[in-house]
């Protein structure tokens, strides 16, 4: 971690304010017409289970009129206090929800056995969930299953893909075989990638390029 941060404070003093965005999946969205403060602790002990060890965190979004409520470590946010002044902190959720979506879309953002899915039906925003993974068939379960919650049709909705997945693995070809409108998410053409990362599918940083583009 103190290599990290002097990586950070590099960067820091070259650009005056550094902004934190963290991808805990321990993550709640909240319209503000049902947010209430003092029930933050108990929502996020309910949906997670309880951990003392963590601080909650509150993102509005407000062009969205959401609270995102969220867990930070309480050592990491401590270490990051301590080291860092001029600073903020964000969920990526709150960047990523901000985007203005058109029709049914399933955005699908592939960890270390976890993925991430946003899905939106005809624009709106219908669910941002964290599903952990063992195998390629159960990437394909959670996104067949999501479209029967949803009433969403597998071969009309558009799967939108990112992360570590190429097209010549299992894990492509068992979603390839369940989704017609299939394709990777690229940067924005405004961002530039180090030359040392363009031999590498440019999908495998869309999903977090993306955050620059979304404020």
């Amino acid at each position: 971690m103190d290599e990290i941060s002097k990586l950070i404070s590099f960067v820091e003093n070259k650009v005056g304010k550094i902004k934190f965005t963290f991808n805990f999946k321990e993550s709640i969205l909240i319209p503000e017409n049902l947010y209430q403060n003092e029930l933050e602790e108990d929502l996020i002990a309910l949906m997670f289970g309880e951990d003392y060890n963590t601080v909650i965190k509150n993102d509005v979004i407000f062009s969205k009129s959401i609270h995102n409520i969220y867990r930070l470590p309480i050592l990491l946010k401590n270490h990051l206090d301590k080291n860092h002044i001029n600073k903020s902190f964000q969920h990526s959720t709150s960047f990523q929800i901000k985007e203005v979506q058109k029709g049914s879309i399933i955005k699908c953002m592939v960890y270390h056995e976890m993925i991430k899915v946003l899905v939106y039906k005809e624009g709106s925003l219908q669910l941002v969930q964290y599903f952990n993974y063992a195998g390629p068939n159960d990437v394909t379960y959670h996104l067949l299953n999501i479209c029967k919650q949803f009433h969403l049709n597998s071969s009309e909705v558009s799967l939108r893909l990112s992360g570590m997945i190429v097209k010549d693995s299992q894990l492509f070809q068992s979603l390839y075989n369940s989704f017609l409108n299939i394709d990777f998410m690229l940067p924005d053409n405004e961002i530039q990638l180090a030359e040392s990362l363009n031999s590498l599918p440019f999908h495998f940083f869309s999903h977090l390029t993306e955050l620059l583009t979304c404020e």
